[in-house]
């Protein structure tokens, strides 16, 4: 059903006049809902990035001096116990790691008595996201949550590519703001979205469909994590899923909730 004067006369609701814009094509319009969810699945890639790029193996060393195998004794399994028990122990002069992956943690030295770093370090990903949702109602006013989630995507994105080059804790705390502040702009307005195109009747099926993407995520940066050994390589992988599923956003049509309320009838109907 399209959009004519006589609707605009009975003075409709804007859920009313996107009833009737949106085709009456359960199947069309999930199909469209399904690609919009799409870019959800990065937000918890993201969210977990560090946990995998920070991890600490501490089951992974071994002694080379004859003052870590006395601290040490006859434990027969290294642990964070034993190794952080004894604070005299330098790594590459008493101790060195055996992981084959690498890790941020280890590169700095946030371990043992550091250790209260790392979940710092996730945290700001947090003030990022609060700072993002504050600002995305603005962004999305101005041009709409098409363009504002691709704005957030391309945010997020450099934040991730940052992962590459960070040389420090400081500066890894400032990009995980970077980070979650694209991409819960990115994520509020792949969801609102989803909600203002859906018709009323599959207006829950389209928010249930962000959430079970979203729930993707958590595969796709544990696959990733699993498969990549290098730390910063990690963060490439998480900026090149969030190009890559920011790509149906390019194709997909205006809200036609926002084009109404802009006063865009005859764009809202195409």
């Amino acid at each position: 059903m399209t959009l004519n004067s006589e609707d605009i006369k009975q003075r409709l609701t804007v859920d009313e006049i996107v009833d009737k814009i949106v085709p009456d094509r359960p199947n069309w319009v999930l199909c469209l809902l399904f690609l919009a969810a799409i870019p959800s699945m990065n937000t918890p890639a993201k969210i977990f990035v560090t946990i995998f790029a920070g991890h600490v193996p501490y089951n992974e060393w071994r002694c080379v001096s004859h003052r870590c195998a006395v601290a040490v004794g006859n434990a027969t399994i290294y642990n964070r116990d034993v190794l952080c028990g004894h604070h005299e122990l330098e790594v590459e002069v008493d101790f060195v790691w055996k992981s084959e992956r690498s890790s941020y943690a280890l590169d700095w030295g946030l371990y043992c008595d550091d250790e209260y770093k790392l979940p710092i370090i996730n945290s700001f990903f947090f003030i990022g996201a609060c700072l993002g949702l504050l600002c995305s109602t603005a962004i999305f006013d101005r041009v709409g949550r098409k363009y504002g989630a691709l704005i957030g995507t391309a945010i997020g994105t450099v934040g991730s590519l940052s992962g590459l080059v960070v040389s420090g804790y400081t500066t890894l705390l400032l990009l995980r703001i970077v980070q979650g502040f694209g991409q819960f702009i990115t994520f509020t307005g792949v969801y609102c979205w989803a909600v203002e195109f859906a018709p009323s009747h599959l207006r829950n099926p389209a928010s249930a469909g962000t959430q079970v993407l979203w729930s993707c995520g958590y595969i796709a940066i544990v696959c990733c994590s699993y498969v990549i050994k290098e730390w910063r390589l990690i963060f490439l992988a998480a900026a090149i899923l969030n190009v890559v599923t920011a790509i149906p956003l390019i194709f997909l049509p205006k809200s036609p909730r926002f084009l109404l309320v802009q006063g865009k009838e005859e764009e809202a109907k195409r």
